[in-house]
């Protein structure tokens, strides 16, 4: 069985490491693959910024959605300084809502496009953090 075991705190000599170092060694005693991924040690970041919308762009977005998020308009916003938006609207001026969708879509970050393809190819997902006032920290909601 192959398990991602999602892992998030900040001390490696806290008890929540602790918990995950016997984790581990059962899984290996049981013969089980594993895999860490630590959010502190990825650097993650839990904060959903205007640039994850690439995540929510597809094919089969209806066409009225996607003009409601005025993604042309967000495209440009994004490009950076007033030269960079000059040049983001001009490559875009010409373009269909579909090459749109397309770009946008090309635009997913690699790093999230990896954790991504860990999840979908894990058997089982195991959480590990701390609980503080009945809740997990947010890099782990995140």
């Amino acid at each position: 069985m192959k398990v991602l075991i999602i892992y998030a705190h900040p001390n490696p000599m806290s008890f929540t490491h602790a918990v995950l170092d016997n984790f581990v060694r059962g899984l290996k005693e049981a013969g089980h693959q594993y895999e860490i991924v630590d959010l502190y040690k990825i650097k993650f970041n839990p904060v959903l910024q205007d640039k994850d919308s690439a995540f929510f762009v597809d094919r089969d977005m209806p066409e009225w959605l996607f003009r409601q998020m005025d993604m042309r308009k967000m495209i440009i916003e994004l490009a950076g300084g007033p030269v960079r938006k000059l040049v983001a609207k001009l490559y875009i001026k010409n373009k269909s809502d579909d090459d749109l969708r397309e770009l946008i879509s090309s635009q997913k970050p690699r790093d999230v496009l990896a954790q991504q393809k860990k999840v979908a190819e894990a058997d089982v997902l195991v959480f590990i953090t701390q609980v503080i006032w009945m809740h997990f920290p947010a890099i782990m909601k995140g």
